[in-house]
């Protein structure tokens, strides 16, 4: 839900924001904290809360592949289990006479941390969330595995359906969290 302020600028906070008008993309963050920061010594912003960080980010849903390797899901299922919940999904075994380059592919684990579960199969894993919720440290090491073993964003090497991470939060704002 969006709401419409009116407020009042003197011509300090006019010309902090007047100069804001050309900045790209990348420098929006930063224009944003600048901006908290400053209004609040001024008094007209109360402290980020953890929902407040949350509010334009929807449940975490991000697709990886990977192109010249297969996974060997069961081994990569028993490697995780250590410290992760890991459960097979239920997938239809091939029958004989069908014909399919991807017959043997079918075979899918769902793997667990706190708010993030993955699902993985041989060349695909999708990492998601229910609900939305900050990324626990269980969560991070889930993403960090997931991204090492399937490092592509697109399912084949043509440059065309490309998936890109949506923006997550983490419990701890100081979490060292690996680019992709």
């Amino acid at each position: 839900m969006t709401k419409r302020v009116m407020v009042t600028l003197d011509d300090e906070q006019y010309e902090i924001l007047s100069g804001i008008k050309g900045l790209g993309v990348k420098d929006a963050e930063k224009v944003r904290n600048v901006l908290i920061a400053y209004f609040s010594e001024k008094g007209y912003v109360k402290d980020a809360t953890d929902n407040d960080r949350m509010k334009d980010i929807g449940p975490y849903d991000y697709p990886r592949f990977t192109w010249y390797k297969d996974i060997n899901v069961d081994r990569e299922a028993e490697r995780l289990g250590a410290e992760f919940d890991v459960r097979p999904m239920n997938s239809p075994e091939p029958s004989e006479y069908e014909i399919s380059i991807h017959k043997t592919t079918r075979k899918e684990m769902l793997i667990k941390a706190d708010t993030v579960g993955a699902i993985i199969s041989t060349f695909r894993a999708i990492l998601y969330q229910r609900e939305k919720a900050p990324f626990t440290v269980r969560d991070l090491k889930l993403r960090e595995e997931i991204l090492d073993l399937y490092p592509r964003r697109s399912a084949s090497p043509l440059p065309v359906g490309y998936s890109f991470e949506p923006k997550f939060v983490t419990e701890d704002p100081d979490a060292e969290v690996k680019p992709q």
